[in-house]
């Protein structure tokens, strides 16, 4: 049992708590004390869709293009530490931020245009990205995934579907057929799956129990109540319904 009047006991504690950067949870301006991510749900829906498709996977290296803060690779890696992953994304904030919640030794992040990538990999992923590149760049930032992906390699993409409404920060939303048109012909579709049923009467009443004009629910043991129930909607049969697509496709030429 360790001291709790150990100096290395508390300064492990305190070490602890910078797993993120938490004073900046506290908002002078806006007079608060916590923060939220308003759509949190629906991106927590896509990253564990994007982990189960790759936790189904062969492979041993592993590139996440515009990998922002390292999200997606930092709980990939901590399921599958023995291969190899690389983050690049063009925003130096964002590769930092990546690098100080970095989970395993086996991940490294650059701050780097995928155009200027010279390796290859086993696997590309593209994790909500597409919708930010101007139609004109698309095909050269395809060929340059092209050029990085192995034969045989797999081109995993999320993007958010046409059903909801175009964001401010976006180029273009997606159907199935639309996204493969700008992905192009150099890749096959293997698998379609469509994420977040945002329609659902459920998902809503979910939504509105986690945060509200009320309150924020901080008790872990209803928040995880409410995780385990909107688990079974994270996945949606009706594309229709769907708040994002994710589609594995593979390299043909």
């Amino acid at each position: 049992m360790p001291d709790p009047g150990c100096e290395d006991y508390k300064l492990r504690l305190q070490e602890d708590c910078y797993a993120q950067p938490y004073h900046y949870f506290v908002d002078l301006n806006g007079c608060s004390l916590h923060r939220y991510l308003s759509w949190g749900l629906e991106y927590w829906s896509v990253v564990k869709t994007m982990k189960e498709i790759i936790g189904e996977l062969r492979f041993s290296t592993l590139l996440d293009a515009g990998c922002g803060d390292g999200y997606l690779l930092n709980h990939i890696a901590c399921e599958h530490p023995d291969r190899e992953y690389t983050g690049a994304d063009i925003s130096d904030r964002a590769v930092r931020f990546a690098e100080a919640f970095r989970s395993s030794p086996n991940i490294r992040f650059l701050c780097k245009n995928i155009a200027d990538y010279e390796e290859s990999a086993d696997i590309v992923t593209l994790m909500e990205v597409l919708e930010h590149i101007p139609p004109r760049d698309t095909p050269d930032f395809i060929q340059s995934i092209s050029r990085i992906l192995k034969k045989n390699g797999l081109f995993i993409v999320s993007v958010p579907t046409q059903n909801v409404p175009l964001n401010r920060k976006h180029f273009r939303h997606f159907d199935a057929d639309s996204l493969a048109r700008a992905v192009g012909p150099d890749f096959a579709v293997e698998k379609t799956v469509h994420v977040f049923d945002f329609s659902s009467p459920a998902v809503r009443l979910c939504t509105s129990l986690l945060r509200n004009r009320m309150f924020v629910l901080d008790s872990t043991v209803l928040r995880r109540r409410v995780f385990r129930f909107i688990d079974r909607f994270h996945r949606v049969t009706d594309s229709s319904r769907s708040a994002h697509l994710i589609t594995v496709f593979r390299k043909e030429v």
